[in-house]
């Protein structure tokens, strides 16, 4: 077999990792200069392993498997005409992996319920792995035995053959990446075709909200409303159904973490650990024990009049509307909005934003788009542009006295920082330096 690994990051490095053998040759590729210098330096020795430094027509040719990274579209134009070759680091760890797999995917809540029911797993002594999207690709834990809960993206959807996990849950569906898969429709249709491939041995997990395709197989599972066989609230608690019965399992008040799109989280995370047959008292421990991750509507500062919420990974429109809801009985925020674009539009964006934020500050690349579509809104609220995030924090501060400061960008951070865990730890670094100067 010839496999060509095309990017040699964390997935590309475990499939290989988890496919070599002498018996196979191997080439290796990456779009930087430096991973392609290291990928030479660490198999120069190996005689079946080939460091490339451009791909071409011959060595996709040779190639039977084209493992590709989420970083490389399937649309890349050097793959035109090898589709049928592209397969995902998810498939070469399904093909090799011991026990059950739970895939979450959706635009919003991925890396929470996958952390969250990896916790319960956890809580009830389940051997468990939270794994995919959120760092630890699947191929690195894939001979280990025990649960395998995989954040799946859109990214290592649209390039998957193989992978069929156990559980398919899918959170919601909003715009988001439309840079990289051109429209809404398109981004959509992805994110729903893994259910196609699912089986009546195979279980969906799915909001009630989607409007699902028509002639599926599989066993399916709704959270969000009042349903016959899923997960829901009631009279303040949240209430499982098994098709037959009803069962009280926590109240909506035990949990940390907040917000109605948290809820939702929670209820697929409830229908998942019910399914694997997880006790209601054990269900209902993780949850209440659960700390939420960080940059998420982490408060990062409090004092008896000012609170500050740290809402980074907040990188779509969708997201920063579902959090901003969750701060609408507050007297005054000040909301800090922008970055690197994704190509969603804005358009009616400000029209969902609850009406007690006091001022806008848009910072970064985005920040002219965000005015531009600020000024065709009905809104009437004050705003301020900033070119960068340091300016429109210590703009908010200087001016805010007793309320909540809210950094939820609703764009991605690539402008400025390395991902959005940079943008919020440099987010928290200038509210301290701030204060430290304060007290002087």
């Amino acid at each position: 077999m010839n496999y060509l690994i095309f990017g040699f990051g964390k997935s590309g490095k475990s499939a290989f990792d988890l496919l070599y053998s002498k018996k196979h040759t191997f080439f290796v590729f990456d779009d930087s200069e430096k991973k392609r210098e290291e990928i030479f330096e660490a198999y120069k020795t190996y005689p079946n392993v080939f460091a490339l430094k451009d791909i071409n027509d011959i060595i996709l040719d040779e190639a039977d498997q084209i493992i590709l990274s989420p970083a490389v579209s399937v649309e890349d134009k050097r793959l035109k005409g090898y589709k049928s070759k592209i397969f995902s680091e998810l498939d070469i760890g399904f093909v090799k992996n011991k026990g059950k797999i739970i895939a979450i995917t959706g635009t919003n809540g991925k890396t929470t319920t996958t952390s969250l029911v990896s916790h319960i797993l956890s809580v009830s002594k389940k051997k468990n792995y939270a794994c995919g999207n959120i760092g630890t690709p699947l191929s690195l834990v894939a001979k280990k035995r025990g649960i395998k809960v995989c954040e799946e993206s859109s990214f290592q959807i649209e390039s998957s053959q193989l992978f069929l996990p156990d559980i398919f849950c899918l959170l919601n569906i909003t715009p988001d990446h439309i840079d990289r898969h051109k429209t809404f429709s398109s981004y959509k249709k992805i994110k729903l075709s893994p259910l196609f491939s699912l089986s009546k041995k195979q279980v969906a997990v799915l909001n009630a909200n989607i409007t699902l395709p028509k002639n599926l197989k599989c066993n399916i599972y709704t959270f969000g409303k009042i349903c016959k066989k899923g997960c829901y609230t009631k009279d303040n608690f949240y209430v499982f159904c098994d098709g037959k019965r009803e069962e009280k399992v926590c109240k909506i008040e035990d949990s940390k973490l907040l917000g109605l799109h948290n809820r939702e989280n929670i209820m697929c995370a409830i229908t998942i650990c019910k399914l694997l047959k997880i006790s209601t008292k054990n269900i209902a421990k993780g949850i209440a024990s659960f700390e939420p991750a960080g940059h998420r509507m982490e408060m990062v500062y409090s004092d008896e009049n000012l609170k500050i919420y740290d809402d980074s990974k907040a990188t779509n429109i969708d997201a920063t509307i579902k959090c901003a809801q969750a701060f609408k009985d507050e007297k005054e925020v000040y909301l800090i909005l922008g970055g690197s674009l994704k190509g969603e539009t804005f358009e009616d964006f400000f029209e969902f934003l609850p009406a007690n934020i006091s001022r806008f500050f848009f910072i970064g690349e985005a920040r002219f788009s965000l005015e531009q579509a600020y000024k065709k809104s009905h809104i009437k609220t004050p705003y301020t542009l900033c070119k960068n995030l340091k300016t429109a924090t210590n703009l908010a501060l200087l001016h805010l006295k007793s309320g909540v400061i809210l950094l939820s960008p609703a764009c991605a951070s690539f402008d400025e920082f390395y991902n959005y865990k940079d943008r919020g730890e440099k987010f928290v670094s200038y509210i301290k330096d701030f204060f430290d100067k304060k007290g002087k």
